[in-house]
């Protein structure tokens, strides 16, 4: 297992590497000239200030100039100034990244309970469970977060106001009020990853249940409760959890416009105002830390799926 992590921790370096490559220049091929958006249209008329916007901010000289020097500052923790808020840009993203972890990590919770169960019930209790449960895939998949997010809000606000739709209450103010601001955000988020899971989990545990060893211990008169919890749910667990890691990437991105709906002050409203805005050194490092945040959490993934895979683990 020790080996298993160093492998996947060394990959990062080549990941993340060639992350910081596409998004560098992703941001400089947005059109028009950022030195011209920074000092206005009116005075970007003057060939002077706009020399020296240039050379304060580095953009006249050749691009792989310049990401070899973000990327020796990046390396260092030193994202460099927002170009808009006139704050470091890493300091603006520690502020805001905890409340997207605490989004993420809701929402992979329900992802993981509802599609569980509703795999699991599927593949275990019959006709009427099996059509609920495709029902549900179908939806699940089909309808976009951003859609659902925005029902949420309007049923939601009128039929059930006592939970808040757009007014995001810190934990240290109100921590039920708290809770209960992310109960919509966190279903438009997890209802997609759920049907996903559920269709895997679904298929897993359909897979478990023909196993010899299931239908040998199921002859030996082995208490239901436990044949399903020992032996059919532990073998559905390795893949549901490689599906887990791998919708992250997905998850994290969503966050980008349900925190834009909701109005919650997460990573993902702070990319959308730095990508209308044309803030590249923020939007860079918010990618940055998106990218190391998805590496991380199918790192976790990988080292769950060795244990609960002995032959990984013996390997």
């Amino acid at each position: 297992m020790l080996t298993v992590a160093l492998r996947r921790i060394a990959m990062l370096v080549p990941i993340l590497l060639g992350v910081s490559m596409l998004t560098f220049g992703a941001m400089h091929m947005i059109p028009g000239d950022l030195a011209v958006a920074l000092l206005g249209v009116d005075n970007a008329q003057d060939p002077v200030a706009l020399e020296n916007i240039r050379r304060k901010y580095g953009l006249d000289q050749p691009l792989p100039v310049q990401y070899v020097k973000w990327l020796g500052h990046a390396a260092r923790g030193d994202f460099g100034q927002s170009l808009r808020l006139h704050v470091p840009v890493l300091d603006e993203i520690l502020r805001r990244l905890p409340v997207t972890v605490e989004l993420a990590f809701f929402s992979v919770v329900f992802g993981l309970i509802v599609g569980g169960a509703i795999g699991t019930l599927a593949a275990m209790r019959g006709r009427g469970w099996s059509i609920f449960g495709r029902s549900y895939i179908m939806l699940g998949v089909a309808v976009p977060s951003f859609f659902l997010g925005t029902l949420l809000i309007l049923f939601g606000g009128r039929y059930i106001p006592f939970i808040p739709t757009l007014e995001y209450v810190s934990i240290t103010e109100d921590p039920a009020r708290h809770l209960l601001g992310l109960v919509y955000p966190v279903i438009s988020l997890g209802t997609g990853l759920a049907a996903v899971i559920a269709e895997n989990t679904w298929s897993a545990v359909a897979e478990a249940m023909n196993l010899e060893h299931v239908r040998v211990a199921r002859a030996k008169g082995l208490d239901e409760r436990r044949v399903v919890t020992r032996h059919i749910l532990r073998n559905a667990l390795i893949p549901i959890t490689t599906i887990t890691g791998l919708q992250m990437a997905f998850l994290l991105g969503g966050t980008i416009i349900i925190e834009s709906i909701f109005a919650i002050p997460g990573l993902g409203r702070l990319a959308y105002s730095a990508i209308n805005l044309r803030d590249y050194p923020l939007m860079q490092g918010i990618v940055l830390v998106i990218a190391v945040m998805v590496v991380l959490a199918n790192l976790l993934a990988d080292l769950a799926y060795a244990l609960f895979d002995p032959r990984i683990r013996l390997s």
